[in-house]
């Protein structure tokens, strides 16, 4: 079998009950919502400028395997591809079913804890291949989601998966434009990458108000994780493919609904 670790970064993970049939099973969700120009978001007391939210998959050359995609750009210096997911659906192939939380997953910030009584997910949002809506839409179907910290106390989530092939094969993650076919990309076993929402601009705590967006409407008074409130959760220890870059707090921090 195979295995493969996902860090998110920023990132609304959903569960999402298709309503057209009560008795389908809950389906776990990533999905990042970016729009192309400032947002004017209500904080409860005013309104704030919040910059829309770019979302990157980071990749190792060493961890691909065969031919990279040729719409990937050059890697950087230490060999990093990192491309800008705009209307992509993202899915790890032949993994089992069954999404398990780790008892530090109920340290993510909850969007129903944080603003109770908001209004149910968009469903366009997480099922509209829209990217008005949502630029990425990572569907997870098994594995196990750990929450961790970084040093400025924005919280991630790793999906840890192993695939249900007898062997050990290399890992195909699916790469699909909206509305067109999907592109494998072939990885090593044992392989990280990261899925993370880069600002347009320098990190602030209102940034976190654009995880409301997925929801409908929009709530009048929408909580916002604040500096010293995750205080349980393991630092995360940085892995080739993360973004040195982002010196995210918890204005950044992942979320989950409901």
């Amino acid at each position: 079998m195979g295995k493969l670790n996902v860090w998110f970064l920023g990132i609304v993970t959903h569960v999402f009950r298709d309503s057209t049939d009560p008795n389908a099973a809950p389906v776990r969700k990533s999905v990042c919502v970016t729009w192309p120009l400032k947002n004017q978001l209500s904080t409860g007391s005013g309104y704030v400028d919040v910059p829309p939210h770019i979302p990157y998959l980071s990749v190792s050359v060493d961890d691909i395997v065969g031919e990279i995609p040729p719409f990937f750009p050059k890697p950087d210096d230490k060999g990093i591809i990192r491309w800008g997911l705009s209307g992509i659906q993202l899915q790890i192939q032949n993994v089992p079913e069954g999404l398990i939380e780790d008892p530090s997953w109920p340290e993510i910030a909850s969007l129903s804890a944080l603003t109770p009584g908001i209004g149910p997910i968009r469903r366009e949002v997480v099922l509209d291949q829209n990217p008005a809506y949502s630029s990425m839409q990572f569907d997870n179907t098994g594995g196990q989601f750990t929450a961790y910290k970084t040093p400025k106390n924005a919280v991630v989530a790793i999906l840890g998966v192993q695939t249900a092939d007898p062997i050990e094969l290399p890992i195909l993650l699916s790469i699909q434009p909206y509305g067109a076919s999907a592109t494998f990309l072939s990885l090593k076993n044992n392989t990280t990458i990261t899925i993370a929402n880069d600002a347009d601009d320098s990190d602030q705590p209102t940034d976190f108000l654009l995880h409301y967006l997925t929801v409908t409407p929009y709530p009048s008074t929408p909580g916002i994780p604040f500096e010293g409130s995750i205080i349980d959760l393991p630092e995360a220890t940085p892995d080739r493919t993360w973004p040195q870059t982002l010196t995210i707090g918890p204005g950044c921090s992942n979320s989950t609904y409901p």
